[in-house]
């Protein structure tokens, strides 16, 4: 089975560069990263990951949910949501509305790769549906 290609788009450096650090530590590829929300939406569609890794709160204009909607509108990629204000309003709606998953930073590593592999397999299915 191929890698799992992952986009992380995070606002905070070190952040990122821990969310990298520990995603390639488990096997997975990281192609790009990004601090922006139009960015991210680029990116997707140039690069075509396997999965986003996408904090709410961003930098620029475009927030993390309202670049979801379009990555996943647009591209059809699974997108799994990051953020480290679990009191944000947005946060317990995304918990509603997304099939994918959200993680809270500070994150634990078992979880982000039971998240990932969860995404992954719901958008295999979802795929799959597709079909017939």
């Amino acid at each position: 089975m191929k890698p799992i290609r992952i986009l992380i788009v995070e606002d905070e450096q070190i952040v990122a560069e821990d969310l990298k650090r520990t995603l390639q530590k488990l096997g997975y590829i990281v192609i790009a990263h990004t601090a922006y929300g139009k960015d991210a939406i680029t990116q997707a569609g140039s690069t075509s990951p396997d999965l986003v890794l996408m904090d709410i709160n961003l930098k620029g204009e475009t927030d993390g949910v309202q670049a979801a909607e379009v990555i996943s509108w647009l591209y059809n990629i699974p997108v799994i949501y990051l953020t480290a204000f679990s009191d944000d309003p947005r946060f317990h709606e995304i918990t509603k509305t997304n099939r994918f998953g959200y993680m809270a930073n500070p994150y634990q590593e078992t979880d982000l790769q039971s998240a990932i592999e969860n995404a992954m397999k719901l958008s295999q299915q979802k795929e799959s549906s597709h079909l017939y």
